[in-house]
């Protein structure tokens, strides 16, 4: 087969493809946030979380051109095949999609993987439900079962398993290995969070705290802010004083919890990130985005007999469909 008919027939594929891609666009949920006023706020446009998706497709398409320009495609293959990112949507590539970016000049074969891209630009996140289980195998395991460990020390290292099991569902729902912890010291340290939130691009970070009158773990999937209560061990779900509804009591299990943290946040004298990622948390509320759910590792009788499971034990707050 001469080099002029595989160029043909890959035109074809590339067609067809590109169709289906955006008949898929138009039919799944947008997977942006609707956080932006104009049609250029998601990349600076945007007024609904459907055209800040629109515009993530686009670009999916152009990216896709420029990866059959001799020469430019190439040069782009290898940065992503170096920062593991589609260059123009900021997408995670995977693997094959890596590869085939720096096979040099196979006409534009490269565009066949930029083609998924387009389709992934129109879905959401994976939701994972009650009991959705993972496995959990860690040294803190070992650590813990040790008989020389004392009871508040066990506690405090059931905090830390526990926000690993926090992780364990930020990763799923982000299909992204990996996104990391970020401990914020001060706004600068949230601030890029909070603009791409603003664009409707998911996080690569989950942002953690500790401590009281503070959300555990917070993380962005591009179109919902999840709010997760990471419990370790035999971990209980406490109340506090409520902020919105003075003279009473909020427990953790409750769906507004997050928001009533967040007004603490709010007031708060610490300048670490807390006022910001507690405006992020008040939006999503009145957006209708915030997934609250409660995740545990353990019990404390499978973390001493070796073999614990980290658990989505609760779905406390859902968004609408």
């Amino acid at each position: 087969m001469s080099r002029r008919r595989v160029l043909r027939a890959l035109q074809l594929v590339v067609g067809v493809w590109t169709t289906l891609a955006v008949v898929g666009l138009f039919t799944a949920g947008p997977a942006a946030a609707d956080n932006c006023s104009v049609f250029t706020d998601c990349f600076g446009v945007a007024n609904s979380a459907l055209e800040a998706a629109f515009g993530l497709a686009l670009l999916a398409v152009l990216s896709m051109v420029l990866d059959f320009v001799p020469g430019v495609g190439t040069v782009k293959g290898i940065v992503e095949a170096g920062t593991g990112r589609d260059l123009l949507t900021g997408q995670e590539l995977e693997p094959w999609e890596r590869a085939l970016g720096v096979l040099p000049l196979v006409g534009g074969l490269a565009a066949v993987a930029g083609l998924s891209r387009i389709g992934r630009a129109g879905r959401g996140a994976r939701m994972p439900g009650e009991g959705t289980r993972y496995p959990y195998s860690d040294p803190k395991v070992q650590q813990y079962r040790r008989p020389t460990m004392t009871p508040s020390q066990r506690a405090r290292l059931s905090e830390r398993i526990g926000e690993d099991g926090g992780l364990t569902y930020v990763r799923d729902v982000a299909g992204n290995r990996k996104v990391t912890i970020l401990r914020p010291t001060s706004a600068a340290d949230v601030r890029p969070l909070v603009e791409r939130m603003k664009a409707g691009v998911p996080w690569d970070h989950a942002v953690a705290y500790n401590g009281r009158n503070v959300t555990n773990i917070v993380y962005f999937d591009g179109r919902n802010l999840h709010v997760i209560e990471a419990k370790g061990g035999d971990g209980v779900y406490g109340d506090r004083a409520s902020t919105l509804r003075p003279g009473t009591r909020i427990r953790q299990d409750d769906p507004d919890y997050p928001r009533d943290v967040a007004a603490d946040m709010r007031r708060s004298r610490l300048s670490d990130g807390r006022r910001e990622i507690s405006s992020l948390i008040r939006q999503a509320y009145k957006d209708g985005i915030v997934r609250y759910v409660g995740v545990r590792t353990g019990p404390r009788g499978e973390l001493l007999a070796g073999n614990p499971e980290t658990v989505v034990e609760h779905v406390f707050k859902e968004p609408p469909p």
